[in-house]
């Protein structure tokens, strides 16, 4: 009886993509040779719980990712929605790629399938990225190789733009123009969760694909496109995303005509000359008193910046500057930027206060709504415990972790950047009579299980052990519907994966 919603869970989403089956054409579907699963077996129970619980772990962006299993039975799932797509349209590819998938490949233990506007995969072992879909237009452009130029430096430029993306979108959309101002659209796309490096490496590896290994009348056609499980590249002389959508890359304008002009008259050998001796003794020493005056001012000015440089090393407190995090750059912050976002960090915009510092709210110039853990200087929580949680935090991507968006490091500040949570911390609930009427049974029964998913994968799921080590309800956080997350990983532990055990000198966290 256990088994039975698990069983009847694929009908619903059958019966869901009916509707929109129309809208979503199927482009390509390929199983992995990784090995079978029998019928109702383990394997085959996580599978269908793992694709029917997808929908419901979007991070906002259209990137859905859940594990489901333990062992040689876990069931990874990503899907990724096209970023220039609505919300509707997005979750409509992904149930309905849902269906096709498994009507596809009915007892494989892997598969990946594309749609125009999504694209979505599941495995047991690792991600095959070597499965993609390769399509090219029937037409061909005269003057192929200035157009094969012209296609590399907009998809070089977009690559550029998309990897350093925050880690809940990294796309990017544009258009250049070539022969007779003729357009060329351009979009790429990689996981968000990957690193700059790794989504730059992916989308180059796809370019040099796309032109090398496959024929190379490809690059002479009017419009062609490769998706793997982890990025994407299309490109088009005719417009095929949503125009709406920010065109975040546009050529630089072409030169004024007067600069040619200028210099030909540089240039031309009918410009004057010095004939006389006279003359030309003096110009000589004109130029280099001129020299040696501006030499003089140059070591001047050099002098001063150095000393002023040294002096307020010595009055700064070093205590950032031997902070180095292996964080993506992408999210890293100027000061001044989250100042403004916090409305220099305004009473008004206070969340909490705690011993390390307080809690601001603030809204980033793309809307996004933020939480700034501001540090004080004096906190306990020291330079350690800040590089360790930022760069736990990178390295994780769970719907029950709170999400790092960025960092700020200058000077004595230190700032950590958190998705909103706006229900605030499960302290100030069950703690408090007036608010604990607030959680009814069926709000704490799914408070308990989102806190055993998100530690579950941190003890099994990640790519390493994570042991939390100051686990307390003042650190579980409740997004707008409810939804549990864990937050606060300055005490974490990572583990090898391996490694089974470990002896601790003191004991840390909350007594």
């Amino acid at each position: 009886m256990e088994n039975m919603p698990k069983i009847f869970v694929l009908p619903f989403f059958l019966i869901l993509s009916q509707v929109t089956i129309q809208a979503h054409r199927l482009g390509y579907s390929k199983c992995y040779l990784d090995g079978n699963f029998t019928r109702y077996s383990i394997y085959h129970n996580n599978l269908i719980q793992a694709l029917s619980t997808l929908p419901t772990t979007n991070s906002g962006r259209g990137y859905f990712n859940q594990s489901t299993g333990f062992g040689n039975d876990t069931v990874h799932s990503t899907a990724l929605c096209r970023g220039d797509i609505d919300t509707d349209l997005c979750m409509s590819c992904v149930q309905h790629a849902i269906i096709r998938v498994r009507v596809a490949c009915p007892n494989q233990k892997g598969a990946v399938i594309y749609f125009d506007e999504c694209w979505l995969s599941y495995y047991n072992s690792y991600l095959h990225t070597t499965l993609s879909l390769f399509l090219v237009e029937k037409e061909t452009v005269p003057h192929p190789i200035i157009f094969k130029s012209s296609v590399h430096v907009l998809l070089k430029e977009l690559s550029s733009v998309a990897a350093n993306g925050d880690r809940l979108q990294k796309f990017s959309s544009g258009n250049t123009t070539w022969l007779y101002e003729t357009p060329i659209y351009g979009l790429v796309q990689c996981r968000p969760d990957f690193s700059y490096e790794e989504c730059n490496d992916c989308l180059e590896n796809e370019i040099t694909e796309f032109y090398v290994k496959h024929d190379k009348s490809a690059g002479e056609k009017t419009g062609g496109s490769i998706m793997q499980p982890t990025c994407m590249f299309k490109f088009s002389t005719s417009p095929f995303f949503n125009i709406t959508t920010l065109v975040r890359y546009q050529p630089p304008p072409p030169p004024p005509k007067s600069v040619n002009r200028t210099i030909s008259l540089i240039l031309s050998p009918s410009a004057p000359t010095t004939t006389k001796a006279g003359k030309s003794s003096a110009r000589k020493v004109i130029i280099e008193v001129v020299i040696g005056i501006v030499g003089f001012i140059m070591i001047i000015v050099a002098s001063i910046c150095i000393f002023l440089r040294m002096r307020k090393k010595e009055q700064t407190p070093q205590a950032n500057t031997f902070i180095v995090l292996d964080v993506p750059k992408s999210l890293q912050y100027t000061f001044n930027s989250v100042k403004i976002a916090t409305n220099d960090f305004s009473d008004d915009n206070i969340l909490g206060k705690g011993g390390f510092g307080n809690v601001y709210k603030g809204t980033l110039e793309n809307g996004q709504e933020i939480a700034v853990k501001r540090l004080k200087t004096t906190s306990n929580q020291g330079g350690d415990e800040f590089k360790n949680e930022a760069e736990l935090l990178a390295k994780v991507n769970h719907c029950n972790l709170v999400q790092l968006c960025g960092y700020s490091i200058e000077g004595t500040e230190r700032l950590l950047m958190y998705e909103l949570m706006p229900h605030g911390s499960l302290d100030k609930y069950i703690f408090d009579p007036s608010k604990s009427s607030l959680l009814d049974w069926e709000k704490r029964r799914n408070i308990i299980i989102d806190v055993a998913c998100g530690l579950h994968y941190l003890h099994e799921g990640s790519r390493q052990k994570i042991v939390h080590r100051d686990l307390k309800a003042a650190n579980v956080l409740l997004d707008a519907n409810w939804k549990a997350k864990i937050g606060d990983f300055g005490l974490a532990k990572m583990f090898e994966p391996n490694e089974s055990h470990r002896t601790t000198n003191h004991i840390v966290g909350t007594r």
